[in-house]
């Protein structure tokens, strides 16, 4: 895969200006002249620009960014849609494994930007994505609303690959209320090393949060 080019000096005064804006917006501030679909499209064009040149987040990085990070599965997911209008996906997740912090419930709440509700439906580029029944490991950390999110959107999350053999249920997923093997791997979207595998994945988070 060829090497990204480093973003022009116009994108760079871009980026500064979004997150300033962005910044302005997540401590309640009032900026005239832009309403919702403005911050609708701020909002987007960030998420563009950071899937574009933001650099791959090491497993290191991650966990020590990260105020928890666990293994679960997911049961459940719903779009919900804010008073100003915002459109986000909710994630019900069965906590199996807790490798750093303490989730406060269990199943906990993990939220992303993004998904369908009624005829509207929002995409954000670069963001985490979830498949009802799939098992994952997650980084992540509290948003100003006080929600679970994913440490860098799509960066903060591993999927865990379904482990063949006997005792799995339709498509893949255990058929018992236990994790998946340890030596299943698991799949990520930046991803370089190949074969990684969930014990391989816990004993780097472990050495990085020690």
């Amino acid at each position: 895969q060829p090497a990204q080019s480093p973003p022009a000096k116009s994108e760079l005064i871009f980026a500064q200006t979004l997150g300033a804006l962005l910044h302005a917006r997540a401590r309640g501030a009032r900026i005239p002249g832009i309403g919702l679909a403005g911050w609708l499209w701020i909002g987007v064009l960030a998420a563009n620009l950071a899937a574009g040149h933001a650099p791959p987040l090491s497993v290191e990085t991650l966990a020590s960014k990260a105020e928890l990070v666990v293994r679960g599965r997911v049961l459940s997911q719903s779009v919900q849609r804010t008073s100003d209008g915002w459109i986000y996906t909710e994630v019900q997740l069965l906590v199996r494994e807790v490798w750093k912090g303490q989730p406060d419930q269990n199943p906990i709440r993990v939220c992303h930007s993004g998904g369908a509700h009624g005829a509207r439906a929002i995409h954000v580029p670069g963001q985490v994505r979830f498949t009802d029944g799939e098992e994952s490991v997650l980084f992540l950390v509290r948003n100003r609303l006080d929600r679970w999110v994913p440490v860098g959107m799509s960066q903060g999350k591993f999927k865990i690959e379904p482990v063949a053999g006997p005792g799995l249920a339709a498509g893949g997923r255990s058929a018992s209320a236990e994790p998946p093997d340890d030596s299943a791997r698991v799949d990520h979207p930046m991803l370089l090393e190949q074969g990684l595998t969930v014990r391989g994945l816990r004993q780097r988070i472990q050495e990085a949060v020690r």
